[in-house]
């Protein structure tokens, strides 16, 4: 049976791979994105999409409709972000708009959406910045949180919302904290791509990547494995609030530079002491543990890394 899914900022970089799963199971889906500058938000990221889809290109703030999209919708993935994190730091009001108060349209909403309706599961896209730096050798759900940066403290400050509204008995609420994203249509160009962005780009344009600090490990996730994940947290009708890591790939920063390179052919890796003022954003080197999700998901598989990062390359070199 087809259900009712609505995804907030569905026409981003995450948000269309969720899109195009759940369409792929035959279920409606309904998008509303404002496609906001910097957000990666693109029309064209839903236009090869085939299946019930319904698109509202607004703001969710200025989306009239939205409380009626979310008293039919069973399922509501909110995808809505904006991932540059030095940017953040520059601008932190445009920050707190995007990661922190868009959410908040969507909760005011499901607090009005009458009883009696279909049960509502929402899924929050979070991020494992969240944590910040951490002194413990792993991070679990349970850990404590104190981000480093802007965007981690916004999208903290958005998760828990979400976590105080679900315990209210509304709606029922799973976050889940993940590492770095990519996949085909992240964002190519702007100033802040992401580690792993950059780095292709950087590259691709036959520049150095300077490596900073050694072995430091980062974890991986694939978009189309978020996407998978996403589907399946949502048929399993979790009650309250949950949070869940994951994790994806675990691999050096040095060592995702030099597989980049190796399967570019250009460019330069150079590794170098840590600048002050990275390391002052620095995550460190804490095992990031999505073992809970693999409790819930004990079949969950991922794309193989190579596979995943010759797709992303390609995608870049397609840019031309």
């Amino acid at each position: 049976m087809s259900r009712s899914v609505l995804v907030l900022g569905g026409a981003g970089f995450l948000g269309s791979h969720v899109v195009e799963r759940f369409l792929h199971a035959g279920d409606r889906v309904t998008v509303v994105d404002g496609l906001l500058p910097g957000t990666g938000g693109r029309a064209e990221n839903l236009g090869s999409f085939e299946g019930d889809l319904r698109v509202f290109l607004t703001a969710i703030e200025e989306t009239t409709e939205l409380l009626a999209l979310v008293e039919e919708s069973e399922i509501i993935i909110d995808s809505m972000a904006w991932t540059a994190h030095h940017l953040a730091l520059r601008e932190p009001l445009r920050d707190l708009h995007l990661n922190t108060a868009s959410h908040l349209p969507l909760i005011a909403a499901l607090q009005a959406a009458p009883r009696g309706g279909p049960e509502k599961t929402v899924i929050y896209l979070g991020s494992r910045g969240q944590y910040g730096k951490v002194a413990s050798a792993e991070i679990r759900e349970e850990t404590p949180m104190v981000p480093e940066d802007v965007q981690g403290i916004h999208k903290l400050a958005a998760e828990s919302h979400f976590r105080v509204y679900a315990r209210q008995g509304r709606f029922h609420a799973q976050s889940l904290r993940l590492g770095n994203c990519f996949g085909v249509r992240q964002p190519r160009e702007g100033e802040d791509l992401g580690l792993i962005g950059g780095f292709v780009r950087d590259l691709l344009a036959g520049r150095t990547v300077e490596v900073y600090g050694g072995p430091r490990m980062r974890y991986l996730v694939h978009a189309p494995d978020v996407a998978e994940v996403v589907f399946q947290l949502a048929g399993l009708r979790i009650s309250g609030f949950s949070a869940f890591n994951f994790a994806g790939h675990a691999i050096s920063v040095e060592a995702l530079s030099r597989r980049l390179h190796a399967l570019l052919g250009c460019g330069k890796v150079e590794v170098r002491p840590m600048p002050e003022e990275v390391s002052r954003l620095d995550v460190g080197d804490a095992v990031f543990s999505d073992a809970r999700l693999r409790e819930v998901l004990p079949g969950l598989t991922l794309t193989p890394l190579d596979e995943a990062l010759a797709g992303l390359v390609q995608y870049f070199r397609a840019a031309g």
